[in-house]
């Protein structure tokens, strides 16, 4: 009789592959804010041209149909809507 890896608890495998699934996905949402200071240095690129670069791969993404709120650490309590990325862009 061959044992089975996860016995008979098929459940923690499906846990298992969630847990790396959102795993890489909070990695990839990360990475422009992770890689902003490295590629204003090498490159000298300003933040707001890195900002612009996300907000456009993510305006390709989502065909600019994206409602979405923004707030500010600076400015607790205040929170913007926009109703597209290109409204996003705009304000910059």
């Amino acid at each position: 009789m061959q044992r089975l890896f996860f016995g008979r608890h098929y459940a923690l495998a499906v846990v298992i592959i969630i847990f790396t699934a959102l795993l890489a996905a909070a990695g990839l949402r990360s990475t422009p804010g992770v890689l902003m200071v490295p590629w204003g240095q090498a490159f000298g690129w300003s933040r707001q041209t890195i900002s612009f670069a996300a907000a456009e791969v993510l305006q390709l993404y989502f065909h600019d149909r994206r409602n979405f709120d923004v707030t500010s650490e600076s400015l607790p309590g205040v929170t913007r809507h926009f109703n597209n990325f290109a409204d996003a862009a705009e304000e910059v």
